[in-house]
């Protein structure tokens, strides 16, 4: 026997010239009238993330809400922004291009010099606030 809640989302698919199709269930009455109901290509396990990582890199590897925001509109699978979260934490052309944010230049100590102009130090420092 079927579990209650494949039952109820037995009616947001459907198969057509072989392939299955999600169709997205909107509760807002708002929603309804405005987007438009676009079927959404249910992917297979081996084909998810070869998917998303080409959605991520033709979008000069986007943030997690813009590949999720693209991927959502052309396919469907279980816990797709879970997938899309994943892979743009993991990937390497993403961890490098990233900001470093608090790292602190260290002010070194030096000499005192007996005498003057002998020595000029200079410290650079980036500055998080335009001045």
């Amino acid at each position: 026997m079927l579990e209650r809640h494949y039952l109820i989302m037995a009616d947001l698919f459907y198969i057509e010239n072989g392939l299955l199709y999600y169709i997205e269930n909107t509760r807002a009455r708002k929603l309804r009238r405005i987007k438009a109901i676009r079927p959404r290509l249910c992917l297979p396990r081996t084909h998810q993330s070869y998917c998303l990582d080409h959605i991520h890199n033709c979008l000069n590897h986007a943030s997690v809400e813009k590949v999720y925001k693209s991927a959502s509109e052309t396919m469907y699978f279980h816990k797709l922004y879970e997938a899309c979260h994943s892979l743009v934490e993991t990937c390497t052309t993403c961890i490098l291009g990233r900001a470093k944010h608090n790292i602190l230049n260290p002010l070194n100590q030096f000499e005192i010099q007996t005498e003057f102009g002998r020595s000029w130090h200079v410290d650079f420092l980036s500055l998080n606030r335009v001045t």
